[in-house]
């Protein structure tokens, strides 16, 4: 029995229940965080933090329904609990509402002028809505307040420099991403397509290569990979890459026709053929 639960069962006060609910979600075991945070609710209804944990952990569980409405109880408890904003805003992103998303960061930012997470979540709002130039000043906001956000703000804004086609500024922005979370492969395969549409292959193959070390599993990346090889007409390394994502991904329409290209330049036409065929079954799976 752990020092909390002990002390639950002699004074089972609400903030005892709602720490154990925040382990148990740091754990992954959402049921049981919910149970606690459902007990802390009971012993003390107007803890605006309970009800934004209960419904973030609920967001973990993909009810963002569920979600917004103990997001709503936060803030009618605590109309200036920035945290809940944010947190609802994310939830109704997550049922596609980006409105009332954006209404919600908003109100955040207007309660909280520093709040680094709120600009870099209003941010991606903006980019999925193709208003980049908006999205890069939320970005900026957040990498000039925070420097715990920075990584990710650099790797957003790269992606929207790179919807911009200024691929200059994505490459030094994603670069900057790598520098400060080496670990995350999205950053490595974003600057790789860059690469490969500047027709650096060789770039862009050293960037796929290190994605695919930290994500093995990554059919996109093999595919880009094999795509470079490809262009500089390295054939045979072409194919290990288009037949592992066979493997990884045997619905992938697109590679079954890459590869049958590849298979016929090698002057394998019995697989060429194998592929093609494919290909062409898939395609008539399709609606």
């Amino acid at each position: 029995m752990s020092l909390t639960d002990q002390a639950i069962q002699i004074d089972p006060e609400y903030d005892l229940y709602n720490n154990r609910g925040l382990s148990y979600a740091e754990l992954g075991d959402y049921k049981r965080a919910i149970q606690d945070y459902d007990q802390a609710i009971q012993i003390d209804p107007q803890e605006a933090v309970v009800y934004s944990n209960r419904g973030h952990t609920y967001a973990k569980l993909g009810n963002h329904e569920r979600a917004i409405q103990d997001y709503d109880q936060a803030i009618e408890i605590n109309p200036q609990y920035a945290g809940a904003y944010n947190d609802r805003g994310v939830s109704y992103s997550g049922l596609g509402d980006n409105q009332h998303a954006i209404q919600d960061y908003n109100q955040a930012i207007q309660i909280d002028p520093e709040y680094a997470g709120a600009y870099v979540n209003r941010g991606r709002i903006y980019a999925l809505l193709g208003d980049y130039q908006r999205a890069i000043q939320d970005y900026n906001q957040t990498i000039q307040i925070d420097p715990q956000y920075a990584g990710i703000a650099y790797y957003h804004r790269g992606k929207a420099y790179n919807n911009l086609e200024q691929f200059d500024l994505a490459i030094t922005d994603y670069s900057m991403a790598i520098q400060l979370n080496p670990q995350y492969a999205e950053s490595y395969y974003n600057r790789g397509n860059i690469y490969n549409h500047l027709e650096k292959y060789d770039l862009a193959i050293a960037d796929y290569s290190i994605a695919i070390q930290l994500n093995p599993q990554d059919a996109k990346s093999y595919h880009s990979r094999g795509s470079a090889y490809f262009n500089l007409t390295q054939y045979n390394q072409a194919l290990d890459d288009f037949s592992k994502v066979v493997k990884l991904d045997p619905q992938n329409v697109n590679v079954y026709a890459i590869r049958s290209i590849t298979y016929c330049l090698l002057g394998k036409t019995a697989e060429c053929k194998t592929d093609q065929k494919k290909y062409d079954e898939l395609i008539k799976q399709k609606p």
